[in-house]
């Protein structure tokens, strides 16, 4: 392989994997492991060319060019046909839920006894108040799961904004709002509400359980 095809190359085999040209060895490993869980042709929706295609990326991006003797090939072919028509597809990150520390759903129900009584509607209904037992982050999408229902009327919510924030003793965001309906049923924080209490996150949901 001359030294220009050598440069075309890796800078192709670099969008194939979806790493920078300057990718340490750690970097292009995690990279071709993604890419095989998702394209090795035992998967569903694998892709043999594809597969291939990353493991000759890999091989010449990892200095490993004796693992694929047609490497000069792959460098031509790279030219053929632009590198982003076969960049990886990442796997879908997968929500992990974990639940609330007895103590931060201390702290929360604490925060909404210091927030006032309850109020009480026009009908004679006491509002609900509301904290967490765990929560479900999928990348900055979170949801925090409660499980008390809804009532017909007003509802305040404690939840702990320390999960965002990284620290540890951030006070609990008090959010309250009206139902129509009692029971089960999501609801998710409004834009502007999620830039002010919850800095970071992409999506804020708040998801109640039945009775």
């Amino acid at each position: 392989m001359s030294p220009i095809e050598r440069v075309r190359a890796k800078a192709a085999a670099s969008e194939i994997l979806g790493v920078s040209s300057h990718a340490s060895l750690e970097e292009l490993r995690s990279a071709w492991r993604r890419a095989a869980k998702v394209l090795h042709p035992d998967q569903d929706g694998g892709d043999t060319r594809r597969f291939a295609q990353a493991k000759a990326a890999y091989d010449l991006l990892s200095n490993n060019e004796t693992a694929d003797p047609d490497l000069a090939a792959f460098a031509r072919a790279s030219r053929a046909a632009p590198a982003r028509n076969a960049a990886v597809r990442r796997p879908q990150m997968s929500a992990r839920v974990s639940p609330l520390a007895r103590e931060i759903q201390e702290e929360c129900e604490a925060k909404l006894k210091l927030h006032g009584a309850a109020e009480v509607s026009s009908e004679g209904r006491r509002a609900g108040n509301h904290v967490p037992h765990s929560v479900s982050r999928k990348g900055r999408e979170i949801t925090y799961r409660i499980a008390t229902p809804l009532v017909a009327g007003v509802n305040r919510v404690a939840l702990p904004t320390s999960l965002l924030t990284g620290h540890g003793r951030a006070a609990p965001a008090i959010l309250q709002f009206a139902s129509q309906q009692a029971g089960a049923g999501e609801i998710e924080v409004p834009e502007a509400i999620l830039r002010q209490r919850f800095p970071g996150a992409r999506s804020i949901r708040i998801s109640f359980e039945a009775a």
